[in-house]
């Protein structure tokens, strides 16, 4: 019998070729998927604020002045009449 049919596995220079290949494939996609993370930290900080604005507005158009704070988004300040009172501004759940 030949030695060579009675041996398994790779060789070295396969194994190299390999890690060639995905050395090659990780320096291509990890700074796709670092931007793509990034955009959407910027989509959602861009959503919160657009959020905020929508319940400040709405805050300022009830009320007829700006909150002292976020928490008068939420609930109702003793200086507020109950009559130009909307249950919550802004909604923490979401």
């Amino acid at each position: 019998m030949n030695n060579k049919s009675l041996r398994s596995g790779f060789t070295f220079i396969e194994l190299i070729i390999a890690l060639a290949i995905l050395a090659v494939l990780s320096v291509v996609i990890i700074p796709g998927t670092f931007r793509y993370l990034k955009q959407s930290k910027i989509t959602k900080t861009e959503t919160t604020l657009g959020t905020l604005r929508t319940a400040i507005s709405s805050y300022y158009a009830s009320v007829g002045k700006y909150p002292t704070s976020l928490t008068d988004l939420i609930r109702k300040p003793a200086d507020v009449p109950l009559k130009k009172w909307v249950d919550k501004f802004l909604d923490l759940d979401d």
